[in-house]
């Protein structure tokens, strides 16, 4: 059973920046007063996630204070953060993970339905895809005859075939975050600036792709993503969960 949730949210959110006062991208707030990370870290707890690890870099002193609110909330600083990637910070969070994990970024809003699909799911290593989004940022997903992840690309052109497009919503053994975070210290010199998602595409360990096409999610790192999850997003999450 997976009991702990890690969040990454070292970066600095440059892409958008004015619309959270300088503070991380996960104070963004869509309802007043509660940052987007909050409402995540009460769809994970209310999952089933017993610990929940917050990667941070950029004002991370807003983290610390959020973490005090909570008895399960705890955070770990990448103190490299402008220097490295979203798996630099994964690979400080992973330092103090105990088991298998759920893993997503900070600047995520989405349905809670899609943790319980991917919590649910007979696989040790996952990730959500989604149907169409279009988005404008869309992240292509190709999987093999077995539905395991094979590759990630914002290009279409450069897979196969797209399953589904990817959502952020990630269920990670144990093993497959430590071959991630070897894969990335072997890389430190030449690729710096690693994302996760590369990592996670390379190892040898299976990740399968579980698709929910209905699935309702955004992330929101510029301008036209924040339009788009006040207006549209949003309000169909709200909506979806009300029912």
């Amino acid at each position: 059973m997976v009991e702990e949730a890690i969040i990454i949210a070292g970066g600095m959110g440059r892409r958008i920046a004015g619309f959270h006062d300088d503070k991380p991208k996960g104070f963004i707030t869509l309802d007043p007063g509660v940052p987007i990370v909050k409402q995540s870290i009460d769809k994970l707890l209310a999952a089933g996630i017993k610990r929940v690890i917050i990667g941070t870099g950029y004002h991370s002193e807003y983290y610390e204070e959020l973490a005090k609110e909570y008895d399960c909330v705890e955070t770990i600083c990448n103190t490299n953060y402008a220097n490295t990637g979203s798996m630099g910070t994964l690979e400080v969070a992973a330092t103090i993970v105990k088991g298998d994990t759920l893993l997503l970024e900070s600047d995520l809003i989405y349905e809670k339905s899609g943790l319980k699909v991917l919590l649910d799911s007979p696989f040790e290593s996952a990730m959500l895809a989604s149907g169409t989004t279009h988005s404008g940022d869309e992240v292509y997903v190709e999987v093999d005859e077995r539905e395991c992840l094979v590759k990630l690309s914002k290009k279409r052109e450069d897979i196969r075939e797209s399953f589904g497009e990817l959502t952020g919503l990630t269920k990670l053994s144990h093993p497959a975050l430590m071959a991630m975070c070897r894969y990335a210290e072997e890389r430190h010199e030449s690729k710096p600036r690693m994302e996760y998602e590369e990592a996670m595409s390379s190892i040898d360990l299976d990740v399968h792709v579980v698709k929910y096409d209905k699935f309702i999610w955004c992330e929101i790192d510029d301008p036209r993503q924040h339009a788009n999850a006040m207006e549209k997003v949003y309000p169909a999450i709200k909506a979806a969960e009300q029912q």
